[in-house]
């Protein structure tokens, strides 16, 4: 027992920052949480339930890949100039706007606007996220933050991936984007 208690308080000091970066792993542990819902399913909704072929939604995800990949750099300028928290919160409205959109919308062309927001939500969160990070940490730290922040994502991502499933056959798809929001 006493092993247990020895590796507990090891993993209560490495995983103890201020609030702020707490506020973060936490936020970034519940948004992907919720990308971890619909994310894997999405392609399956669009193709079977919408009747979009498998060529317009791979187009889709190369939209969403290309648009995060050429706003990524203005995201990051922009970071600077309003601030990470701000664009942080864009990040997240986005893709609030991505699963309103998933949930009343059928129509192609409101998919490929669901791809835009989701392309934009991702570039502005990933620059914003690591300035905050390496703006609230010291230096001896930020390994440790930046790993903290990666386990919690990737923990919300595997057990959010496991139900999502089991969500969308009892409820529906539409029932996850409800839930992810």
């Amino acid at each position: 027992m006493g092993l247990v208690n020895g590796f507990l308080v090891r993993v209560r000091d490495y995983v103890s920052f201020d609030e702020r970066l707490r506020i973060l792993v936490l936020s970034g542990f519940i948004l992907n949480f919720g990308n971890g819902l619909w994310s894997p399913l999405l392609g399956l909704y669009v193709v079977n339930s919408l009747g979009v072929s498998m060529l317009m939604f791979g187009l889709m995800s190369t939209v969403q890949s290309l648009v995060s990949s050429l706003t990524m750099f203005p995201a990051g300028i922009f970071s600077d100039v309003i601030g990470r928290k701000r664009m942080m919160v864009l990040s997240v409205v986005l893709s609030v706007l991505s699963l309103l959109t998933l949930f009343f919308v059928r129509d192609l062309p409101w998919l490929f606007l669901v791809s835009i927001f989701q392309g934009l939500s991702l570039a502005f969160m990933g620059p914003s996220r690591s300035a905050y990070v390496i703006d609230s940490v010291p230096n001896e730290r930020r390994g440790k933050a930046f790993a903290t922040i990666a386990f919690f994502q990737s923990l919300s991502s595997v057990i959010s991936t496991s139900i999502s499933g089991v969500i969308a056959e009892i409820f529906g798809f539409r029932f996850i984007f409800f839930i992810a929001i």
